[in-house]
């Protein structure tokens, strides 16, 4: 249960961080389309480039949040990989890995399929 609270929190905190960006890019986005309105900007160009900033901290945003969802799931894997690994892995022991974590990952992979009979894709 303790795990399901800290997997919620951490994917309210990558929610709460994409919100933050994506309201601070809309209020430059509003801010530009007032400037353009004004006048402001003399050639498409201008414009156009100006736009350039808030559209990267969204791309950005978007990435990092990928980033840390795809961390969150590789954590929780090796989390449900140390069971398996703990009672089948006597042998993965002695010859690769102390611990899960010294696994690659597509083994985590493996011994989770193998032991309870899943298929991850």
């Amino acid at each position: 249960m303790g795990n399901l609270i800290v997997l919620h929190i951490e994917l309210n905190t990558i929610r709460s961080f994409l919100t933050t960006v994506l309201d601070a890019s809309d209020l430059e986005y509003s801010k530009i389309q007032d400037r353009s309105n004004a006048g402001e900007f003399h050639h498409h160009e201008d414009e156009a480039n100006t736009f350039y900033t808030p559209m990267m901290w969204e791309e950005i945003a978007c990435r990092a949040a990928l980033g840390e969802l795809n961390a969150l799931v590789e954590w929780e894997l090796h989390n449900i990989a140390i069971t398996p690994f703990s009672k089948m892995g006597k042998d993965l022991k002695a010859k690769q890995a102390k611990k899960v974590s010294d696994l690659q990952f597509s083994k985590v992979i493996e011994l989770i399929e193998t032991y309870y009979q899943i298929k991850i894709n």
